[in-house]
């Protein structure tokens, strides 16, 4: 009977100890539950306090708490993380601007030359660095062979580019190219000559019959070194013979 009454005496002494550990526990979440209220608002000194008394409760001293959404890293001071639905830095609207603007210069000069009937003879593309609009206009479009004088239909059809281009600020550069074979007349020596001439005979006519300011325009000739193409077939340098303008910084003219 004695053993059996020590029996029921131990069995007592744990039951209080189950309790002892659920008090601690009911505690433990209601101190828990303040500290997420009070932090239920953004505030770095409270975090910091409340960081540093849970390090002490739990004796974990090197315990770095992870910080708050926002919070900038340990230290708190500045707000870093960008905030759902804050508006983009000025730099990322710019540079969506003149996206925008490429791909309309783009679309305007493809619906003109599609009007046209030229889809075999142009290709309009915006640069791989995205800052610039191509257009490239097939030799035969423009110039007679081994000519730099402008032919009357290529009049018509770069003042009705420069209508579209007048109404903007870009600035354009006009890159003559040639095939590899040799040209020797009267008139030119070489490719050199013949692209240098044909760009500058255009910007020339531009000037003159738009009265653009000349800063705005260049004029370059690469003769046979920049082909798109091997000049191995009579295809593939009927395509390295263009001239390119090079369009940037299309921005509405006001």
């Amino acid at each position: 009977m004695a053993r059996h009454g020590r029996h029921e005496e131990e069995e007592h002494e744990n039951e209080e100890r189950w309790l002892l550990t659920y008090a601690d526990l009911i505690t433990l979440l209601m101190v828990f539950f303040v500290v997420m209220y009070s932090l239920s608002k953004v505030d770095v000194a409270k975090f910091k306090a409340a960081a540093a008394s849970l390090r002490a409760a739990f004796h974990n001293q090197m315990a770095t708490p992870l910080p708050l959404p926002g919070t900038g890293g340990q230290d708190g001071d500045e707000f870093t993380t960008k905030k759902r639905g804050a508006p983009e830095s000025p730099r990322v609207i710019a540079v969506d601007k003149h996206r925008a603007a490429l791909e309309q210069l783009a679309g305007q000069f493809t619906s003109l030359f599609s009007q046209e009937g030229l889809e075999q003879s142009v290709n309009v593309s915006i640069s791989g660095d995205g800052k610039n609009v191509v257009v490239r206009l097939a030799d035969s479009l423009l110039f007679d062979a081994g000519s730099a004088t402008l032919t009357p239909q290529s009049l018509e059809l770069i003042d009705k580019m420069f209508e579209i281009l007048g109404k903007t600020d870009s600035k354009v550069q006009v890159e003559g190219h040639t095939d590899n074979v040799p040209i020797s007349n009267a008139q030119f020596k070489s490719n050199w000559e013949l692209s240098t001439a044909r760009a500058v005979h255009v910007v020339e006519h531009v000037i003159e019959k738009f009265s653009l300011p000349p800063e705005r325009l260049s004029a370059s000739g690469y003769a046979e070194y920049h082909p798109l193409a091997p000049n191995d077939t009579p295809e593939n340098r009927a395509k390295n013979r263009r001239v390119e303008f090079i369009i940037s910084g299309p921005e509405p003219v006001q």
